[in-house]
């Protein structure tokens, strides 16, 4: 139990961290990133939902190549 409230409370603070400027200016520097991008899903992220990820491939420059969406399974956010 201590070790999973230890877990909660590193999450927490990791998001106490997020600043609203800059994840509103995380689109404009996708748009700037034309190299390819694999983006790597957890079936069970909270932080970063999958539909909503998937939405943002859009938001990389014309030439990025999105080479592939891995979905693993019962991962959560900040898997890698």
């Amino acid at each position: 139990m201590a070790a999973e409230r230890s877990r909660l409370d590193a999450q927490l603070r990791l998001l106490a961290s997020f600043r609203a400027p800059s994840i509103a200016a995380l689109r404009a520097a996708h748009g700037q990133i034309d190299v390819p991008v694999r983006l790597v899903l957890g079936t069970s992220d909270g932080i970063f939902p999958i539909a909503k990820s998937r939405a943002m491939k859009d938001q990389f420059a014309g030439p990025v190549d999105i080479v592939e969406i891995v979905e693993i399974v019962g991962a959560k956010g900040f898997l890698h």
